[in-house]
This record gives structure tokens, sequence and C-alpha cells, in this order.
């Protein structure tokens, strides 16, 4: 669910960065062919690049900083170290790229906290993190 949360509020975010930045283009929108192209590959890029960085760096600062999402606040969730210590910068940075690996097969690394005794996701096991209640 915390997940769910934030998927949300980045979505609602980048909506509004789209928008916002779709409005500016359109009052400077080219005439000629040459500012036409350039316009598009912007946009394009634009749509490319920065929601995977918005969403990445959103978890790694949070997870990083400290340890809780906006979702994980709001379910009253934190996510430590094995050893119940903090998440550094390289273990966020790990835990957020290894899940995608989680996400890739049709989720299941996601679905194997439900078959895992302490109900650690791939990317929990491969970053030795665990989500904890708080």
């Amino acid at each position: 669910m915390a997940y769910l949360i934030d998927l949300a509020l980045l979505f609602l975010f980048g909506f509004v960065l789209f928008l916002g930045a779709g409005l500016r283009l359109w009052q400077r929108f080219p005439t000629d062919l040459t500012g036409l192209i350039g316009a598009s590959l912007t946009v394009l890029v634009v749509l490319i690049v920065v929601p995977p960085l918005l969403f990445f760096s959103y978890f790694i600062l949070l997870h990083a900083g400290c340890g809780q999402t906006i979702g994980k606040m709001l379910m009253g969730l934190r996510l430590v170290a094995d050893d119940g210590g903090e998440v550094g910068l390289g273990q966020a940075f790990l835990r957020s790229a290894a899940a995608l690996l989680s996400a890739l097969p049709l989720g299941a690394g996601f679905l194997w906290a439900m078959l895992d005794q302490q109900h650690r996701t791939w990317h929990d096991l491969i970053a030795a993190t665990r989500v904890v209640c708080v």
C-alpha cells in the first residue's frame, strides 16, 4: 500500500511538471523546421529521461535520508539495514536498482514477500534491507 501511495504522489507530481512544461513549450512553439525538430527532441528526452530519474531519486534519497518515503510514513513503515541500522546511499541505490529485477518477471520479486518468512522482497534480500513497523 505504501508503494501505491508513493506511485500516486509521483504520478501527480510528474503530471503537474509535464503539464507546466507542455504549456511553456506551447507558448514558445517554433514555426521553423529546425526549431520544431529541436523542440520535439527536447520533449522526447524529457519524457524518456525525467520520469526514471524522478522515480529513482525519490526512493533513493528518502530511503537513505530518513528510511521512509511518504507512503511508508503514512503506513507506519521504515526501511532499515539487516542489522537494524540506517540505510546508506549506496544501499538505497542498490535496493532501487534491484527493484527492477523484482519487477521484471511479472512482479515475482515483489510477490516473493508473501512466501518469505520475514516478508522480504528480492530487492530487500539483494540489498540486505528490510521494512519494519514503527
